[in-house]
């Protein structure tokens, strides 16, 4: 799914492009500007395309995209630059880039920096490849450009350089709401293989992994809430740039226990486009690129892997010895594991079984702590319902002893007030739960519990939330 973002960005993109495209007030030129943005796509051997765009799901931004497709004739060159945001550290960069030279391609990643893989496919010499189902969605927006034209050119000022295109709510034709949902399914269909045409029942074993899967898979119907769309030409009248904002309301399928569901895409987005017959495309030089074949690479990611593996589980035991865990130099490594830039640790101290559970870290790259827990069911358990009234007050010590742990294991963790919210006894030994003061419900973005007698200690640590 390493193409999904550009497809976002694209198909948005182009999609609404073509909206203008298709209302612009001359009659006679709306069914040509619907054959010009095909040609683009279809018909076009030699083209840049630099874009970025950020999208927002519900409001909260899940992705920035930026994307530079060049098209050579049979030679192309398409790089990808995903960002996805993560909690108290910078955003997570992946993506990939693509180089095809008359059929044999080349893939460079970030996941294994330094290497490339090689394939071959047939050679080709336009954006996206033409087909008898293409032909049929530019006839249908062709049709959906004479039904709408005299509806939707209230909505868009010209000037010498182009078109703006402004729409509120229910401004927008149901026919071009359709024309957007079939366009998307297109490009997924091409660039993913999804098959659409399948039982309503089946989709059932789809996955939802990401955000974006979510959204191609169990979109149902499409509208635009709202766009604010800047649209320019060249000299030639050949489409040249695109940006502004549009928000998309999704009507995800019905789910068996969940019922129909309605979300929000949001997109900032610019396009341009140019170098039309000057693009050029290199043949691949791996000294360019300064990668060696995948192969070759895979033995020095593992020693890198391996340096990177000890120097987190130092810093994972200079963590607890941060959190007043003296017996820290004597723990042993029972299991790690990484994923989406966090090292999983799990500790147990061979002279101590008092913590059952072990010693659970989870640490960024950068070396942030974000998660440590001797009583990894906390992370999970709705607590808040057996607490005990606290008797004990957060006092300056405490607060101090709190602070200075947090400035050692992650500094980078920005938090307000602290509040006791309860505490419970085990024993002999005492715990208190601390909490930012702007927690809400169960949900506890940044929480510790401290064992305060017989002796400080702090047990668990999260701030990324329990649960």
């Amino acid at each position: 799914m390493k193409k999904v973002y550009s497809f976002l960005l694209i198909t948005a993109c182009l999609a609404v492009a073509l909206m203008p495209g298709i209302s612009a007030g001359a009659e006679g030129r709306l069914p040509a500007l619907v054959d010009g943005g095909a040609a683009l796509v279809f018909d076009t051997p030699n083209v840049t395309v630099t874009g970025k765009a950020e999208f927002r799901y519900d409001g909260a931004r899940f992705k920035t995209v930026e994307i530079r497709y060049v098209q050579d004739g049979t030679n192309s060159f398409w790089q990808e630059k995903l960002l996805t945001p993560r909690v108290y550290r910078p955003d997570r960069e992946t993506g990939f880039t693509v180089i095809s030279n008359h059929g044999t391609y080349y893939l460079m990643e970030p996941y294994t920096s330094g290497a490339y893989r090689q394939g071959y496919d047939d050679p080709q010499n336009t954006i996206i490849r033409e087909s008898f189902e293409s032909r049929l969605l530019v006839s249908f927006l062709k049709t959906a450009a004479t039904l709408t034209e005299p509806e939707m050119a209230q909505y868009i000022t010209t000037d010498e350089d182009g078109w703006t295109l402004t729409l509120a709510e229910h401004q927008t034709p149901e026919l071009l709401n359709e024309a957007l949902l079939m366009g998307g399914r297109f490009i997924a269909k091409r660039l993913f293989n999804i098959d659409y045409d399948v039982s309503l029942d089946d989709r059932s074993d789809w996955s939802y992994a990401t955000t974006a899967r979510e959204i191609l898979f169990t979109t149902e119907r499409c509208g635009i809430n709202s766009a604010s769309i800047r649209v320019g030409f060249d000299a030639q009248g050949r489409l040249s740039a695109l940006s502004g904002r549009a928000s998309i309301r999704l009507d995800f399928a019905e789910q068996e226990y969940g019922g129909q569901q309605t979300h929000t895409l949001d997109t900032d987005f610019e396009l341009h486009i140019g170098e039309y017959g000057t693009s050029e495309v290199k043949p691949f030089d791996p000294d360019e690129y300064q990668v060696v074949p995948w192969k070759q690479a895979v033995p020095q990611k593992h020693e890198a892997d391996e340096k990177t593996a000890e120097e987190m589980t130092q810093r994972a035991l200079e963590c607890w010895k941060a959190a007043c865990f003296e017996n820290a130099d004597r723990f042993s490594l029972d299991g790690f594991d990484f994923s989406d830039g966090v090292y999983y640790l799990r500790f147990s101290d061979p002279g101590d079984d008092s913590a059952k559970w072990g010693y659970s870290t989870e640490i960024t790259e950068n070396g942030g702590a974000l998660y440590m827990s001797t009583v990894p069911w906390q992370r999970y358990e709705d607590w808040l319902e057996h607490e005990q009234p606290a008797d004990k007050e957060l006092t300056d010590e405490m607060l101090s002893r709190v602070t200075d742990f947090l400035s050692q294991v992650n500094p980078d963790v920005k938090f307000g007030k602290l509040t006791v919210i309860g505490q419970y006894v085990y024993g002999d030994t005492v715990f208190l739960d601390l909490a930012d003061e702007n927690w809400e419900n169960e949900y506890l973005p940044l929480l510790l519990t401290v064992q305060y007698s017989p002796e400080w200690k702090i047990v668990h640590y999260t701030c990324i939330g329990n649960g």
